[in-house]
């Protein structure tokens, strides 16, 4: 008997989207916490999940790594004509995020995670996120009937 899957890819997608609305309001605890650097962590977890459910609802499934702004581009015709003319700067934003992933995360022996990372540095993070969350808000809407 062929192995059927539980779960349709998009229903997946949905969850990475409603996953993703719930880690925006944990990015408000964490930097009223002054937890800079895992608001920053926090934001690219929140960008690669959206991203990754875009895929999904166009029709790729994901790879097992954390950018995925250059498949975004690459695959820009699928995606609803609105969204198409912020596919570079959502590219640059996922990537900009999945640079500091790590290093806000464990730190480095020359970078503290807790010192190093500031406030300005947080909501930069969190705005990106807004931009992505803003970006794609009606494509998860409209194609998931939510």
């Amino acid at each position: 008997m062929p192995y059927t899957y539980r779960v349709d890819t998009d229903s997946l997608a949905l969850t990475y989207y409603r996953k993703s609305l719930a880690r925006r309001k944990a990015l408000n605890v964490l930097f009223e916490e002054s937890s800079y650097a895992d608001t920053v962590r926090e934001s690219q977890e929140i960008c690669e999940l959206l991203l990754k459910g875009v895929l999904r609802l166009i029709g790729i499934e994901p790879p097992k790594f954390h950018d995925v702004g250059k498949i975004i581009k690459e695959n820009s015709s699928a995606l609803s004509a609105e969204m198409r003319p912020e596919v570079d700067r959502i590219a640059r934003y996922s990537f900009e995020l999945r640079r500091d992933r790590e290093l806000a995360f464990y730190g480095a022996l020359d970078v503290d995670p807790w010192e190093d990372y500031t406030k300005t540095d947080a909501e930069e993070a969190m705005n990106k996120v807004d931009t992505i969350l803003s970006w794609s808000r009606s494509f998860f809407e409209r194609a998931l009937g939510s």
